[in-house]
């Protein structure tokens, strides 16, 4: 039966089960792609999002790999889907709090955080964010935003979001003094209430699927790179940002504006490293980078492109076509070790595969950030009793063909 008409059928999970209904536990794409899936299937479902919109990673992407396709072309209409879906409920602001009982028949407590812009009225007019007096500055993410702002663009639900640990009116730290709220004065569909608490929910469940995401690695533990010191020196992901919000013209660096005419992009940031406890591969910053020194190409022509790499990780047929084709654009595949970033002009020390050591001055360095487990499913592991492998992440049962069980 087709669940979208609004007559889910009652799929049972588990023989004997009390509840037929699926928590599935963060709204990035895996955990969009898995509740569409369930509720397509007849299985009721309750997608619980720790942060204000569903989305995750992919919403801050421009373009994917292999085939270089629209992220949000991809992932807006999942995301309507989930909106209009009567077999979802979407819970944003929330954490799995606790749990209780056994297959088929779960009591889960999930916390919702109040959610101080009422999705329903908020027509997006911006004129909270154009009136905030906290300072523009860039989130860890390289987004330039106030203490309100408005979501990724495609990203669900479209209402506004105020940061409660910047914003003056809810944040701790500010000193004395009146507090703020010109949002909630100034807003014309009144959508803005402070008066909002915390709520907590009890849901029947039979089954929980977790799709908690990663976090990328942040390279300030390396010194050498200089991150968050050179302003010129980006991660992958703040170079998405960077790009896909660069104006017609030459692509210019942030800070001071300078034109960007060589890039270098340096691999395994954070991966692969023992010294950092990180001896794993992330599997996808090869490609990953081979599609933004190939979009980059596209795009700003006469800006030569430097990958530093000690060998590349990806496998398959489309890894390869990705490879070539930015080497067919001409991007450069330097193997080597690279030791440090050096100011002002950014020098790259490395060393050669033949055991040279050698300097290049480049305009803008990317790091390809691994990934890491998300502080979300590290603490649901020491809740829960879920096994995590080494590295943090969690731990699967059996063979790779049942990759999808978890202890």
């Amino acid at each position: 039966m087709d669940t979208r008409r609004g007559n889910p059928r009652e799929a049972a999970i588990i023989p004997g089960a009390k509840s037929s209904s699926v928590l599935v536990i963060g709204g990035g794409v895996a955990g969009i792609q898995a509740s569409l899936d369930l509720a397509g299937s007849g299985f009721p479902v309750v997608l619980v999002e720790r942060s204000p919109a569903i989305g995750g990673t992919m919403s801050r992407l421009e373009r994917v790999f292999p085939a270089r396709e629209c992220a949000m072309c991809l992932l807006s209409p999942r995301m309507a889907e989930v909106k209009r879906h009567p077999g979802i409920r979407l819970v944003t602001m929330a954490r799995l709090e606790g749990l209780a009982g056994a297959p088929g028949n779960f009591t889960a407590t999930v916390v919702r955080e109040p959610v101080y812009v009422d999705a329903a009225r908020c027509n997006g007019c911006g004129l909270c964010a154009a009136n905030c007096p906290v300072p523009a500055r860039p989130d860890r993410h390289g987004t330039v935003r106030r203490a309100v702002y408005a979501p990724p663009a495609g990203a669900f639900p479209q209402a506004y979001i105020i940061d409660v640990a910047r914003c003056l009116h809810l944040g701790a730290g500010f000193g004395p003094g009146p507090r703020c709220g010109i949002c909630a004065r100034i807003c014309p569909m009144q959508a803005v209430d402070f008066g909002r608490s915390s709520e907590v929910l009890s849901l029947e469940v039979g089954a929980l699927i977790l799709a908690t995401g990663f976090e990328h690695f942040e390279p300030s533990s390396i010194p050498g790179y200089h991150w968050g010191e050179f302003t010129a020196v980006l991660t992958s992901m703040e170079f998405e940002q960077l790009t896909a919000g660069a104006p017609e013209g030459p692509l210019r660096r942030p800070g001071d504006g300078r034109e960007v005419r060589k890039i270098a992009f340096v691999q395994c940031v954070g991966s692969r490293n023992e010294r950092i406890g990180a001896g794993y591969c992330s599997a996808v910053c090869c490609l990953n980078t081979a599609k933004e020194a190939t979009l980059v190409r596209e795009r700003w022509p006469q800006v030569r492109c430097t990958v530093f790499y000690t060998d590349s990780r990806a496998s398959g047929p489309d890894a390869e076509r990705g490879f070539a084709a930015a080497r067919d654009m001409g991007v450069r595949y330097e193997r080597c070790r690279v030791g440090e970033v050096t100011g002002p002009d950014l020098q790259l020390r490395y060393v050669r595969s033949d055991g040279r050591v050698a300097s290049e001055a480049f305009d803008l360095v990317v790091l390809a950030a691994g990934m890491e487990p998300s502080a979300g499913t590290k603490a649901m592991a020491a809740k829960f009793g879920v096994d995590l492998e080494e590295h943090g992440f969690v731990k699967r049962t059996g063979s790779i063909a049942s990759s999808a069980l978890t202890s």
